[in-house]
């Protein structure tokens, strides 16, 4: 796609992977088809060549004539499974574009090319452009400058909380493909992140470092707390060995994303302790003071003995024991987790034993996770999906008590622009609204003629508005990342979720 001869912007130089590595692979009878990253140079080319403007349908039968789709259209199968497949690719490519401000559809199903668009195609690497540009939009420019500093510094390396860290590449939370980025370019400069930054809480404290090519990073690695007595079993360690991100042998490994231990901030918020010397009377004082229901017994943050608990204090109690020192109430072997174990293996330990105490990769116990910590996580997971699933029934309960299904239908033509959260698939039925996606509620409400249909006596701009910016904390939320969504974003989602509970007992009522 090299038009003229411009030099590329120094983003655009050397630091994308293979073309294909972030673009869902699609395949019709065996036949693969170009994907929406292809398409972008030829989508703008194609359009162009159509003088700027065109339907989705005149766009679509101009880059099925182009080079890219020369190969695929060889041997594709009759029965109109490629032109589907190929449209969607054509949408998901104009997406991407839209995004990037290069092409614009201000008249619904029509497509126009902006003059950011012209400019691209100026460029001689405007197709490597493209697809760096789309990449950034997902996940995070890279700052070069930051890492030469940091690979600068020696062995002592940079401090700095996950927060910082993903702020340098312009990112909130730590998604898949996010960390595979950042993973991807610490190896790059040979550095590496200890703790790893996607196993401990968005304001932990990381050092980024040169990489030392060991990382302590699995529980067989760290060296069990030292006990008198014979331990408990424990809860379930983390079965997956890992190497320590920035290590270049492992730079193009995606790992799956799972919320660790040390994703919860208790986790590393420190650890109040006692000697087992200690009265119980200064036990409980500390507990009483800090509204703690447990203590870490030990000698030191690298040695636990054991923990003192209501529970046990009371046990001892009630059996006439001696209760003047913390050693003669304690319990020994406390549960113990290490910083990267899955959160999901330590929660049935944690249930029933009500905590358990972390300690990172330099042996040190660093903070306590209790059967709350685990409720207020679990519910900083959920609450965005219950919202959202909240706001999805009364948008259906509308859309159905509006039209009807085969009007629905129409939702799903093969002329919309996909969301990027939504896959290639084949047509599907629908029988009502709850077979339409989040983003084709929108477009079907963003119709003049459906929402008089609606009947809702609001501005159908600032509502629309609306679901757009709730529609993006859904994507966010789909695309899973352990840190939670922002306040700003949760309470967008409950502006509208009171707006349409308003908005649907209002039309009930009439």
């Amino acid at each position: 796609m090299n038009t003229c001869g411009r030099p590329p912007p120094k983003s655009a130089r050397g630091v994308l992977g293979p073309p294909t590595a972030f673009d869902t692979v699609v395949t019709v009878n065996d036949v693969k088809l170009p994907s929406s990253a292809d398409l972008m140079a030829p989508t703008l080319l194609a359009l162009k060549g159509l003088g700027g403007s065109a339907s989705r349908e005149e766009l679509y039968q101009s880059i099925l004539e182009t080079p890219v789709f020369a190969e695929a259209s060889v041997g594709r199968p009759e029965d109109g499974s490629f032109e589907e497949q190929a449209r969607r690719r054509v949408g998901f490519s104009l997406s991407k574009l839209k995004k990037l401000k290069a092409v614009d559809n201000v008249e619904w199903g029509h497509w126009t090319l902006t003059d950011t668009g012209r400019e691209f195609l100026q460029l001689p690497t405007c197709e490597a452009e493209l697809r760096h540009l789309d990449h950034e939009s997902r996940v995070g420019k890279r700052p070069d400058k930051l890492l030469e500093r940091v690979q600068s510094s020696g062995e002592n390396g940079t401090a700095m909380t996950v927060r910082d860290l993903l702020s340098h590449w312009g990112v909130r939370r730590r998604g898949s493909e996010v960390v595979t980025r950042i993973q991807r370019d610490l190896a790059e400069h040979n550095l590496e992140t200890l703790p790893r930054f996607d196993q401990v809480a968005i304001d932990d404290e990381i050092l980024v470092r040169l990489s030392t090519g060991v990382s302590p990073s699995t529980d067989e690695a760290l060296p069990e707390p030292v006990s008198a007595t014979p331990k408990e079993p424990s809860p379930i360690p983390d079965q997956t060995p890992e190497a320590g991100i920035g290590h270049p042998e492992q730079a193009d490994f995606q790992r799956p994303p799972q919320v660790t231990i040390g994703n919860l901030p208790s986790a590393g918020s420190g650890l109040a302790r006692v000697t087992p010397h200690n009265t119980v009377l200064e036990a409980v004082s500390v507990m009483e003071s800090n509204n703690y229901s447990q203590l870490a017994v030990g000698s030191s943050d690298h040695n636990l003995s054991g923990s003192i608990s209501w529970t046990d204090i009371g046990r001892a109690s009630h059996y006439g024991l001696a209760t003047d020192l913390v050693k003669d109430v304690m319990a020994p072997d406390p549960p113990v987790a290490n910083w990267n174990s899955p959160l999901l293996g330590q929660v049935r330990g944690i249930v029933d034993r009500g905590f358990v105490f972390v300690r990172n990769p330099h042996n040190e116990f660093t903070g306590i996770v209790t059967s709350s910590d685990l409720s207020g996580q679990f519910l900083d997971l959920a609450k965005p999906f219950l919202l959202i699933g909240e706001i999805e029934g009364w948008i259906r309960a509308t859309l159905d008590a509006a039209f009807d299904a085969d009007e629905l239908a129409g939702a799903t033509s093969s002329a919309r622009v996909p969301d990027d959260t939504e896959s290639d698939q084949a047509e599907r039925e629908v029988e009502g609204a709850r077979d339409l996606t989040f983003g084709e509620y929108i477009r079907w409400i963003e119709r003049p003629a459906n929402w008089e249909r609606i009947g809702w006596n609001v501005d159908r701009s600032l509502f629309c508005k609306h679901l757009h910016e709730v529609r993006e904390v859904r994507n966010d939320v789909m695309h899973f990342s352990p840190d939670p969504i922002d306040v700003a974003s949760i309470v967008r989602v409950e502006e509208l979720l009171r707006w349409l509970r308003r908005l649907s007992a209002t039309r009930g009522s009439t």
